[in-house]
C-alpha cells in the first residue's frame, strides 16, 4: 500500500511539474512573439527594450518591455 501511495504522490507531482512546464512555455513564446511584432511595428525613433529588471523598496521585478519614444515612456506587459 504505501508504494502504491509513493507512485500516485510522483504521478500527480509530474502532472503538475508538466503544467507549470507548459505555462512558462506558453509565457516565453508569447514574450518572445510581442517583441518581434513591438520592434516591426515601432517609428524608427522609438526603442523597445525587453525584460528590464527594476527594484524598489527592496523588491525585484521584471518589465516584459519598456517603449521609449517622443511621446513617453511605455511599459507592456505581456500576457499569453
Amino acid at each position: 500500500m504505501p508504494c502504491f501511495l509513493g507512485f500516485f504522490v510522483c504521478l500527480i507531482l509530474c502532472k503538475v511539474t508538466y503544467d507549470q512546464g507548459r505555462i512558462y512555455e506558453s509565457g516565453f513564446r508569447g514574450e518572445s512573439e510581442s517583441e518581434e511584432l513591438i520592434a516591426r511595428s515601432l517609428p524608427n525613433d522609438y526603442y523597445g527594450i525587453p525584460n528590464v529588471r527594476v527594484q524598489y523598496d527592496g523588491k525585484e521585478s521584471e518589465l516584459d518591455m519598456v517603449v521609449v519614444g517622443k511621446t513617453g515612456v511605455f511599459i507592456v506587459e505581456t500576457k499569453n
